[in-house]
């Protein structure tokens, strides 16, 4: 069974959804700094899964080792919404320390799509710009 696919950024093709033993380790060697818990929580299990390691940071830290393999995972506009103010602030000064160090926030559909896909050159680079098939 295949449910529909809703998201217009993924190939409606259902060999896309075979099974594919190289996304066991398409993780591997890369860090995934993720900003909340709810984040943690639903991305830590596919992250681990495909070999990849997830950490949580919290406010106040503004250290966040940056690299192509260890990278930050910006929230979503309606969890970021649902922030106050300073963690607000905490979240804007964590984007803007990584854009400056010549990378970019990674977004979170960018884990499960490098997952489908099998393929970080597009998804979860935070050195290259957002990835689109």
């Amino acid at each position: 069974y295949l449910p529909p696919i809703t998201d217009k950024n993924v190939e409606k093709s259902p060999s896309l959804f075979y099974p594919d033993e190289s996304r066991r380790t398409i993780f591997t060697g890369k860090v995934f700094w993720l900003l909340s818990r709810q984040q943690y929580s639903d991305y830590e299990g596919c992250i681990t899964a495909a070999g990849g390691e997830c950490r949580l940071c919290t406010p106040p830290s503004l250290d966040v080792p940056l690299s192509e393999t260890c990278m930050l995972v910006g929230l979503g506009e309606e969890e970021e919404g649902r922030l106050d103010e300073a963690t607000r602030t905490w979240a804007q000064a964590l984007y803007s320390t990584v854009n400056k160090n010549g990378y970019r926030k990674i977004h979170d559909t960018e884990i499960v799509r490098a997952i489908l896909y099998g393929k970080t050159t597009n998804f979860c680079n935070p050195a290259s710009q957002p990835g689109m098939l």
